[in-house]
């Protein structure tokens, strides 16, 4: 029996940067990851990144994405970040840590409530 190896399709964006954190928006196999990389937490940083996560969701569910994805070793950041109803749906470990894989199951975007 042969092997074969397994190709994925993988694209990284910046959606947005400042001295504050970084947003990159990866998409794996149809699949849409958010990764933050925080240097400086701030109050007036939280309000940038609510509103940038408001608009990374309502693109994706405009775009047909079902859900949103991200893995990471603190679900602090998960809570207030994402500030909505989301699962962890697996964990994996690597170099001696032990990531979780959340998901946010999208609906249509109603930010009143």
């Amino acid at each position: 029996m042969s092997e074969q190896a397994y190709t994925y399709y993988q694209e990284f964006l910046t959606f947005y940067k400042d001295d504050d954190f970084t947003v990159k928006l990866e998409e794996v196999d149809g699949l849409l990851f958010v990764h933050v990389n925080v240097e400086r937490f701030t109050p007036s940083s939280f309000k940038r990144m609510k509103a940038l996560w408001e608009e990374i969701y309502e693109r994706a569910w405009y775009g047909g994405y079902e859900s949103i994805y991200a893995y990471t070793p603190d679900e602090t950041f998960v809570k207030r970040f994402g500030k909505m109803p989301y699962n962890k749906i697996n964990e994996y470990r690597q170099s001696g840590i032990v990531y979780n894989v959340y998901e946010w199951v999208l609906q249509e975007p109603n930010w009143e409530n």
